[in-house]
Formats: C-alpha cells, sequence, structure tokens
C-alpha cells in the first residue's frame, strides 16, 4: 500500500512539474516574440 502510494505521488509530483515548466517556457517564449 504504502509503496504504490509513493510511486503515484511520485508521478503526480513530476506531472506537476513538467505541467509548470511547460507554462514557465510558453511564458518566455511569448516575452521573447512580443
Amino acid at each position: 500500500m504504502h509503496a504504490e502510494d509513493k510511486q503515484i505521488g511520485i508521478r503526480v509530483g513530476y506531472t506537476v512539474l513538467v505541467i509548470i515548466g511547460i507554462m514557465i517556457g510558453l511564458i518566455i517564449a511569448a516575452n521573447i516574440i512580443a
């Protein structure tokens, strides 16, 4: 149970980091284009 919860938490954490990274990348790209 605990091991599975840990894996799920890690996956969710990485997904959130990736989404934040994409958002920051888009903002930087928009600033460069603008």
